[in-house]
This record gives C-alpha cells, structure tokens and sequence, in this order.
C-alpha cells in the first residue's frame, strides 16, 4: 500500500498515544485491533503519553500515518497547561504541554537512538562516552532574538505547516524586553517590509526589516545556554595549540579564549562582525571551510580544530573535510550541531575514518521545540584517545 490521496475525505480513529518522537510528535496507534490501520504508528502534533483521542488520518503511508486531533475522550497526566493562547496553531513550538523534564528525556534519548540506528545501519558499533547534560534553565523567556512575518495588515507567525498567518499579541519565548515591545508597540508599528527581526542586544531592542542572510551575524539565541556551550567546549581546548574555528561565524567558541592559544584561524562564509575584544592572533577567512582546508598544509605547530556546521551538518562536504582535518595532523575535534539528524551523518563519518569518540554533551537551547544542541569531542590521535 502506497500513500493515501490526501484529497479524499480524512478517516476518523479513535488513536492511543503511547510515545513522543523526538521529532515532536506523538506516536500512538488505532485502539480498535480489528480496523484496517491497526498496527501501524500514526503520529498526532501536540499530544502526550496516555492521551485517548478522535483523531482524523490525513495521510497514510504503508507503515505509518498522520493524523489531527479533534476530540479529547482522555487526557494524559503527563499534560501541563501550555503559556500561550496561539500554542498548536502558531507553527513556533512543538511542546508546551510537556513539563522540561518530559521534554530534556525526550531530546536526549531520541538523539542517543538516533545515532545508534545510524551506526548500526553503516556496519558500525561505537562505545558511547558519558553524556554531560546541560538541560534548560528557563523554558520560557530565553530567545534574544525573533522574526515577525507581514501578513496583509498584521505581524504574526506563521500556521504549522502552511503558509497562512497566525495574528499573535506576544511570544513567550522572547527575552522580557521583545516581549514588552511586543505588547506596547507592535500594534502601532509601521508595516515598511516583509519581515521584521527583533533582537535584544542587551541594553535595548533592534528592529531590523527584510535583513538578508548576507548581512546577518550570527548569534546563538540562547545566551544563557551558550554561555554553558561555550564553557563546555573551551573546556576541550588544548593551551598553547593553534585553532582552527570552523564555521566560526565571529568566533563565538574560539575568541574568549585567543589569548591562550598560540593563533587562530576562523572560517566561515558569513561576513566578518569586530568586537571590542578582538586579538591579533585570529585570522579570519571568509571562505567554505571546505576549499579553505583543501588549500592548506601540515602545520609545525600542534593543531586542533572547533567544528560549528549550520543545520544541515558538514551535509556532502563531510568527507573532504574529515579527510583534510586527518591529513592536516589535527589531533583533536571538537563537533557542535544544531540537529540530530546531520549530527549523526557527520558523526558516522569520522568514524568511518578512523576517529575515536572521548566526549558527548547535549544542551537544551530550544526549550518547548523539538531541537536540541549536540556537542562532541574526537580524536586520530591514539596517545589522546588513551590518555
């Protein structure tokens, strides 16, 4: 059996969730054992462990399918009463009716299965190190920075999985400050573009319409938590060692810490942001870090390298650059993602070449959505990976 026609009517099934994916949906099944869909996992946004609903099956493949909750005959007691009135229309956020704790078990055992699935499809088994947890410490309040999208005469989010706009009043998940724009100003806003970027800077709001890619910095949205990722890496850098800062942005990871390494290179394709703190010993190459490290040579001096990929991982360039960083004698590899699944692509590559896995963090910067921070150090060398 194919898929479904999702242009026919959707068919209603009375559907136990029993799990949550960590891609934020719940897993349950059709309760009646008899029923043509039994048997097969269908997924429902925004439901819990033990919740017992009327769901309508969208789509069906041959082993699962998707489906909308329309009428609650019980209710899990795992449910806590999300903070905001737009929650499972606004397309924002996957899971404030789950407590923190739910939801940090969730993330970090769904991306502990996910990079075993991944090695054991490659042929491959690895020991995994200790995880080192750093879960939230705020669930709400904690972004520095949003993005409003026009719609007609409003500023809103967009609908989960549509192009339509939700008209909200205030995000939950903004520093107090966006929020108390939001609450005070927005409605009074002058509509001048399609898209407007809030950010906090730390002493006042910037507002910024249809700002290209090309001219964004980027800034982790958490700083809190990145305060605890920058600690965590910098905790695995070698004193004296030259660095290479890959997709370094503006040094985020590396900068704080120049002053005790004997030189820095920082790659990235992004354009270059100076701070006051800026040292002497960080060259900065705007360039892919893929052509960057192809073009270079063994250094004398001992080297290790800092990776901070963008969501899609290292994605088609993981092996050239795996390959370079061996050929390039660095000794250790400190890995940073944003998404599990081009974690666990990139992870399965250097073992693939030969990389001993010594430490595993995992950081809850996202809290309410799905996504989670992923933090891994490696080795080529056997002297560190046994020391």
């Amino acid at each position: 059996m194919g898929t479904k026609d999702s242009s026919a009517k959707p068919a209603r099934k009375l559907i136990q969730i029993y799990d949550v994916a960590r891609g934020g949906m719940g897993v349950g099944r059709v309760i009646d054992e008899s029923d043509d869909y039994a048997g097969r996992v269908i997924f429902v946004a925004h439901t819990a462990p033990g919740d017992q609903i009327w769901c309508d099956v969208f789509k069906m493949k041959k082993k699962h399918g998707f489906a909308r909750a329309v009428e609650y005959v019980q209710r899990s007691e795992q449910r806590v009463e999300p903070r905001c009135s737009a929650f499972e229309k606004c397309g924002g956020c996957d899971w404030q009716h789950l407590s923190l704790n739910d939801q940090w078990k969730i993330k970090k055992e769904g991306a502990i299965t996910a990079l075993k699935k991944a090695l054991r499809f490659a042929d491959m088994e690895v020991e995994f190190p200790h995880l080192e947890e750093f879960p939230a410490l705020q669930g709400y309040g904690y972004r520095n920075r949003i993005q409003l999208h026009r719609f007609d005469d409003f500023l809103g989010f967009y609908e989960k999985g549509t192009q339509k706009g939700v008209r909200i009043e205030n995000c939950e998940l903004a520093h107090e400050e966006i929020q108390h724009w939001m609450k005070h100003s927005m409605a009074s806003t002058s509509l001048k573009g399609k898209k407007l970027e809030l950010t906090w800077t730390g002493q006042d709001i910037l507002l910024q319409w249809d700002l290209a890619n090309s001219e964004r910095n980027f800034r982790q949205i958490n700083d809190t938590q990145n305060k605890a990722l920058v600690s965590w890496v910098q905790s695995h850098f070698l004193e004296g060692f030259h660095c290479y800062d890959l997709y370094g942005g503006s040094g985020n990871l590396s900068l704080s810490w120049a002053k005790k390494l004997h030189s820095i290179d920082c790659v990235d394709l992004s354009p270059l942001e100076k701070v006051d703190s800026w040292v002497e010993n960080l060259d900065f190459h705007r360039k892919s870090v893929s052509d960057w490290l192809k073009a270079q040579e063994k250094k004398e001096i001992p080297t290790f390298a800092v990776l901070d990929p963008p969501r899609s991982g290292m994605s088609d360039h993981a092996q050239s650059i795996v390959a370079h960083l061996k050929r390039l004698g660095v000794q250790r590899v400190i890995l940073v993602h944003c998404d599990v699944d081009a974690w666990c692509k990139d992870m399965v590559e250097f073992q693939k070449q030969g990389a001993t896995w010594l430490s595993f963090a995992a950081f809850d910067f996202f809290p309410q959505t799905h996504h989670l921070e992923l933090g891994s150090v490696l080795t080529f060398d056997t002297e560190l990976s046994s020391s």
